[in-house]
């Protein structure tokens, strides 16, 4: 999405994600300090903690007619992690974010184009529920491999280690 101002193309950025109080939003898009995560429109990236230079891109640049996204997932494997959405299309995960700091939702705008904004009040493109299942089953099937790889080894000192795994499996048994 490029448009041209005083003669110099410059590129339009919205910028969609989560920061926690601490977030200088002052010149600063999301995702630009340690205090924030990000996805940008104008190359499609995810920013963390980055200062705008390191980067990893996860779509092409969007823009006009798009519907972008940003969830925390509280459920993950691997930890609280934020994600990110584009019409209505699971795009990846971000970082892990610290579990009890407060995150609020940040929108950074440096374009004049108007912006509609959703914080629930009506349905998401996204189908939040969808994916709660998908991972929920993809937990159960890891969980139920990793039972099945602790009985069928040879016996070692990780009967700590096997009844945390049993116990994770038992509550997400049906």
């Amino acid at each position: 999405m490029m448009s041209e101002m005083m003669g110099e193309e410059v590129c339009d950025c919205i910028a969609i994600g989560i920061g926690t109080e601490n977030f200088n939003h002052d010149r600063k898009q999301p995702g630009w300090d340690e205090h924030s995560h990000g996805f940008h429109s104008d190359d499609g990236s995810y920013f963390h903690a980055t200062a705008g230079s390191s980067k990893q891109i996860m779509s092409p640049p969007w823009g006009v007619g798009d519907t972008a996204g940003c969830g925390i997932d509280f459920n993950h494997r691997d930890g609280t992690k934020v994600f990110f959405t584009l019409n209505g299309k699971f795009l990846t995960y971000g970082e892990n974010i610290a579990e009890f700091e407060p995150q609020y939702p940040v929108v950074g705008m440096d374009s004049l184009k108007p912006v509609e904004i959703n914080f629930g009040e009506r349905e998401f493109k996204f189908n939040l529920a969808e994916m709660i299942k998908e991972n929920r089953e993809a937990d159960l099937a890891y969980y139920q491999n990793m039972k099945r790889r602790l009985f069928t080894s040879a016996p070692t000192n990780t009967s700590t280690k096997r009844d945390r795994i049993l116990s994770r499996f038992r509550s997400f048994s049906m």
